[in-house]
């Protein structure tokens, strides 16, 4: 069955990339007053907005990850990056998330791993399959973690009659899956490679195949804006108050999430090949590894929340 699953999957993904899928929605249209609210909100809950940081400053260190499976640490003064880890398997590490103690989260292909850095251990955090529905395949691109310690997940959804984009959370106390909203495209499916909370239930989503980035209500699924870039984005990356985006060879850009605006700031060192996630030291808590599995069981055994 998970085998079969699997295929699915692939052949799922295949057509998407093939092109031969339909198109998600088509054009958004939105009043002028429509935007003006959703912006009050926004900024409104954005309080003390994040700032770009001058060239040369100096940032505090943090983590990137990429392909091959390697994780490193990254030196903030000098933006030198050094392996700190190598996934099992060496599958390419599409997005991390600090979870201290040497732990950290990675997505590898449609599961979330817990990994301990220090002693190689690994264990499955959150697998999108476990909870695929009747005739359905689910792919995970990409999550973030939330103010109240979920993660927020964009999930590509394909069944026979559709392919939508969905955004879904996980709490990693309880185990509880939902499903919010189908998150809302202007022209093709995305690729939300990578979320970032700026407000509650106000995610930002890199889609580094249209090089933009998309401002999503996560309760309705509707746009605030989107964002048009110079460049294909893979990650935010926030430290501190300072919001960044960084393309997959480790340019790392300024990112003003009011406008939309970005400035240059350098280059990562010391990466080898395609450069995906990225995340500060700040500790997303996660329950201990023995945990893990019953809360994963208690999840499954609860209701899920359709739309």
């Amino acid at each position: 069955m998970k085998s079969e699953k699997a295929r699915n999957r692939f052949r799922a993904f295949f057509i998407y990339l093939c092109g031969n899928a339909a198109p998600l929605g088509g054009e958004i249209e939105r009043s002028r007053e429509r935007v003006m609210m959703k912006y009050a909100l926004l900024m409104g809950a954005l309080g003390a907005a994040v700032f770009a940081a001058p060239a040369g400053a100096g940032l505090s260190d943090f983590f990137v990850a990429g392909s091959g499976g390697r994780v490193y640490s990254v030196d903030g003064s000098t933006l030198e990056a050094s392996e700190v880890y190598h996934v099992n398997g060496s599958w390419n590490v599409y997005d991390i998330l600090y979870a201290g103690n040497d732990n950290m989260l990675v997505q590898i292909r449609d599961e979330i791993r817990l990994v301990d850095m220090m002693t190689g251990a690994e264990s499955v955090f959150f697998d999108a399959a476990d909870y695929e529905g009747t005739n359905e395949n689910f792919l995970l691109e990409g999550f973030a973690a939330t103010s109240d310690n979920e993660l927020f997940m964009s999930l590509l959804q394909f069944t026979s009659e559709s392919i939508d984009l969905v955004g879904t959370t996980y709490h990693p106390g309880t185990g509880v899956y939902r499903e919010m909203a189908v998150i809302e495209h202007p022209d093709t499916i995305g690729s939300y490679i990578d979320l970032v909370e700026i407000a509650p239930d106000v995610f930002l989503g890199a889609d580094r195949h249209g090089q933009q980035v998309h401002v999503i209500n996560a309760n309705d699924g509707n746009l605030i804006d989107v964002y048009d870039l110079t460049f294909s984005p893979v990650s935010f990356l926030q430290l501190e108050a300072q919001l960044f985006l960084l393309d997959r060879d480790g340019g790392l850009y300024n990112f003003d999430a009011a406008d939309g605006s970005t400035s240059f700031y350098g280059s990562l060192s010391g990466v080898s090949g395609d450069l995906l996630g990225a995340t500060s030291y700040e500790v997303f808590s996660v329950p201990a590894p023995g945990g893990t599995a019953l809360l994963g069981l208690a999840g499954l055994l609860g209701v899920r929340r359709r739309r």
